[in-house]
Formats: C-alpha cells, sequence, structure tokens
C-alpha cells in the first residue's frame, strides 16, 4: 500500500516537473502557467464577482485598480476576456506577464475577502457538475476573425504560406460538422458508464482494476473541478478527458469477457 501511494506521488512529481520544464524552455520561466491569473480574472468576470468588486472598489484611487477604466465594459464569459479583441485585456494592451502581475493583486484582493467565498463555492460546485456533463467533440474549431487573438496567433506560428492554407481549411471556413461523431462518443460514454455500474454492482472487478478505475474517474472529476473553477465551464475543456471513461468501458467489457469465460470453463 505504502509503495502504492510513493509510486503516485513520484508520478504526480515528474508530471508536474515535466509541465515546469516544458513552459522554462518556451517561455524561460520555471511556472505552471504565464496566463494564471488572465484566466482567473476572466473567470470572476463570468460569475458575476467582478463587477461587483469593481463597483465597490474602484472609488478608491489609491487602489490603482487596473481594470476599473473598463469598469461598464466588463463581459460575462470568460472566453471573451480572454479572447475577444475588445475585451478589457486586449483594450489595455498589456503583454501577458505585465497582466498577469496586475490581475494577480485583483484577485487575490478577491480571494482573501471571506464575504465573496460564498458565492464562489455555490457557483464552482454547481458549475463543476455542469462541466462533467459537456463532452462534445470539436469546440472550439470555428471561424475567427482576422483581428482575433487565436487567429493572430496561428498566423504567427504558421507563416504566410501556411496560414494561406489554413484560410482555406474546413476549420477556417466552418465547415467541420461533428455532429455524427459526437452521437457516437455520447452512445459509448453511457454504454461504458453501464459496463463500470455492472462490473462494480456484481462485484466481478479486480483490486487492480478497482484502483484504475478510481484513479481514471477521479481525474475525470479532477479535470471538471478545475476547469470549470478556474477557467470556465467549456466542452473542449472536459471532452479532452472524457475517453478515459470509454476506455475504462472497453477494459471492463474484456474483464467481463475473461471472467464469464472461466465460469464457463468452472461449470464444465
Amino acid at each position: 500500500k505504502v509503495k502504492r501511494i510513493i509510486n503516485l506521488i513520484l508520478t504526480w512529481f515528474f508530471v508536474l516537473q515535466f509541465i515546469l520544464i516544458y513552459n522554462y524552455c518556451s517561455i524561460g520561466q520555471y511556472k505552471l502557467s504565464q496566463s494564471t491569473y488572465i484566466f482567473l480574472t476572466g473567470r470572476l468576470c463570468e460569475i458575476g464577482l467582478m463587477k461587483k468588486y469593481l463597483n465597490e472598489n474602484c472609488w478608491d484611487v489609491s487602489k490603482e485598480i487596473c481594470l476599473c477604466p473598463y469598469q461598464t465594459q466588463i463581459p460575462d464569459a470568460t472566453w471573451k476576456f480572454v479572447w475577444n479583441p475588445d475585451s478589457p485585456f486586449a483594450l489595455s494592451k498589456m503583454t501577458h506577464e505585465e497582466a498577469n502581475e496586475e490581475y494577480g493583486k485583483i484577485v487575490r484582493d478577491i480571494v482573501k475577502q471571506p464575504r465573496y467565498w460564498h458565492h464562489m463555492i455555490w457557483i464552482g460546485i454547481i458549475d463543476t457538475f455542469k462541466q462533467l456533463s459537456k463532452n462534445e467533440i470539436g469546440s472550439g474549431l470555428i471561424t475567427y476573425s482576422d483581428d482575433s487573438p487565436p487567429y493572430l496567433a496561428v498566423r504567427d506560428i504558421l507563416g504566410e504560406k501556411e496560414t494561406n492554407e489554413f484560410n482555406h481549411s474546413l476549420q477556417r471556413n466552418n465547415r467541420l460538422d461533428f455532429t455524427l461523431i459526437n452521437h457516437i462518443n455520447n452512445i459509448f460514454l453511457i454504454f461504458s458508464i453501464f459496463i463500470i455500474f455492472v462490473l462494480f454492482n456484481r462485484n466481478i472487478i479486480r483490486k487492480e482494476m478497482k484502483y484504475a478505475v478510481g484513479i481514471f474517474i477521479g481525474g475525470v472529476f479532477f479535470n471538471a473541478l478545475v476547469t470549470a473553477n478556474l477557467a470556465n465551464v467549456y466542452e473542449r475543456l472536459q471532452s479532452r478527458v472524457s475517453w478515459l471513461v470509454i476506455f475504462i468501458g472497453i477494459v471492463g467489457i474484456i474483464h467481463l469477457i475473461e471472467f464469464y469465460k472461466k465460469e464457463n470453463r468452472k461449470n464444465e
């Protein structure tokens, strides 16, 4: 048991180190993210706390809150704050590092005030379960305007030649259709959940399999908890891990076949 716990801790440690080292190689900073507070600020806009905070504090000029000039332009969704060309973040012309530092002061000030906790916790619980139900494939693969941050980032990375090719792609022209794929995906998800229920209900699952199912299901739930509370409720953020449920379902079917084969041999 102790060995398993140590292995889990080491796994988490090496995963975190990979992210930290990758970011250090990419942006020269040994940190999990350079945009943590930007997304958290967007999240606070989405749940309505940012407007409330600004209304209560912008009168105090000594605080020098960077969002006060945009008090009437606070969006109602995280993605609008982070990606829209007319969002307070885009209009401020701050770099990610500058914005992260300035927004960090606001986020920390909000989190330190207990009167906001009930609102954050209650909305967080509701949005976690909302996120668990958001499993649509293809989310975010839409047409972005030429002046939008996502398109500008793609253009900078691809260069002129590949950008021209991208401009003629199905995604760029909004011609991707994931309807059938999503129907199939939802059927597999429901069937996989049924298989997992059968395995546990009949108590025919091996001990090792129980640990695996616990870790995978825990990962799916933890992803919903983190993304819903630190970013936003969005299909793309949950569908990237929901395949784990289907994977467990497939392994479960194999497990059931092996079990009933053994039972038949005993009866013979």
